[in-house]
Order: structure tokens, then sequence, then C-alpha cells
């Protein structure tokens, strides 16, 4: 395999999770400016993420808001990186915390489709360290093979 592709492969990795933090990163940032209204959390649970033999357990919960005498039904914590643990009882203990059901919620909804919602607008921190790695990764991908070709 020639170094170009070599770096190329290497870097796609790097290329394709920049490319999700970016997205995630707008959209938590357009979130920011969205209109609130007021909600109730409902059901909440933990659910198991990941690849293989390696587990995490993420908080879900929906919620209920009403725009313009309308209701709808949301999911979304966040943009971003949403809450997770490799510990049940962590996501667990993290959802009681702070959506325990029944709980009332300001709701951040698109004007533009209110049924386009989220509980936490803006962007975690962790949306933009990923943003860095990416970067570093698909740099560093790109690079290393050509460095180091004698």
């Amino acid at each position: 395999m020639t170094p170009v592709a070599q770096s190329a492969l290497l870097a796609l990795p790097g290329i394709g999770l920049a490319l999700h933090a970016v997205r995630q990163r707008r959209r938590g940032l357009l979130a920011s400016s969205w209109p609130v209204a007021p909600g109730v959390v409902g059901s909440g649970s933990i659910r198991e993420v990941g690849l293989g033999d390696i587990l995490r357990f993420r908080p879900y919960l929906t919620y209920t808001y009403c725009v313009n005498g309308t209701w709808y039904l949301g999911d979304r914590i966040r943009f971003g990186a949403t809450p997770e643990s490799f510990l049940p009882w962590v996501a667990g203990w993290w959802l009681d915390r702070h959506y325990p059901k029944g709980r009332a919620v300001q709701v951040a909804y698109n004007p533009a489709d209110p049924a386009d919602a989220v509980l936490q607008p803006g962007v975690p921190v962790w949306t933009s360290t990923l943003l860095v790695l990416a970067v570093l990764l698909g740099l560093g991908g790109a690079l290393i093979p050509l460095v180091l070709v004698p």
C-alpha cells in the first residue's frame, strides 16, 4: 500500500469524527437561541450502548411540552455528548438526580419545527474536546505514514 493510501485510510476515522462533532456543535449553538416551552419529564430508563464487550450505559427519558396549543413528545437531552457511564447505577443516579419523572422542565424547541427539541441547549465541553481530538487524529493519520516513509 502506498504512503498516500495509508495516510488516507488512517485519516478517515478522524475526519468522520470531526464532521460529527462539527454538526453536533452547530446544532447545540443554534439551540441556545431557540425559544423555550414548559414541559414535564415522563418516563426514564437506562439503555446499554456500545460495541462488542465494551458496554456503556446511557440515560434515556421522554418529556412532553406544549407549543402554541400543540403537545409534543421529546427525548433528546442535549446535542453532542450524552451523559454515559460504564456503571449502570451511575447513569441511573444521574437520571434520578437531574430528571426524575414528573419534574417540570424548560424545553428549547426549534421555532421552524417545534417537534425538534432539546432539554439542555448549548454545547457540552466533551463535544468541543471530541472535535479537537478528531482533528488531531485525522492530521496524525494523514501525516504519520508520509513522515515515516524511508
